[in-house]
């Protein structure tokens, strides 16, 4: 009787075991998205926007601080630029947005310039996808 009760329990133990339903992302915007997961864990990672300048000027004016705002909430600021062509994501003199899956945003920013002057530009940045990291360039062309 006691073997008979032993090896029932074992035998429930092993079977709660292997039918535990695998943790993840199951959210398939996120950039670490797993088809096989079924409980998903809250372990989501969404695309970021890495906002950037590429000059130290605009129409002429020296940029002083460069303020990014998504959807009406400011992300951060910056004071510098990159000149070289090559943003780096996340890095300093940028300001960084990490979504939470949606596959666009619109945002802003507020070009400060030595002298007191100012100038707003924006845009919407659209299909957002399942990428690392995106960059997006605040001074007009």
């Amino acid at each position: 009787m006691k073997n008979l009760f032993l090896i029932l329990t074992v035998a429930s133990l092993v079977i709660t075991s292997c039918s535990k339903d695998k943790e993840g992302c199951n959210d398939r915007r996120a950039t670490n998205y797993d088809e096989k997961v079924i409980v998903d864990n809250g372990t989501c990672i969404y695309t970021s926007i890495t906002f950037y300048a590429d000059s130290s000027e605009y129409n002429g004016k020296t940029i002083s601080n460069i303020q990014v705002t998504v959807d009406g909430d400011i992300v951060g600021s910056f004071n510098g630029h990159f000149t070289n062509g090559n943003q780096v994501c996340g890095a300093t003199n940028t300001a960084v947005y990490n979504t939470t899956g949606e596959t666009s945003v619109v945002w802003s920013a507020v070009i400060y310039q030595n002298g007191g002057t100012s100038v707003t530009t924006s845009g919407e940045y659209l299909g957002i996808s399942n990428q690392t990291c995106v960059i997006q360039q605040v001074i007009p062309q």
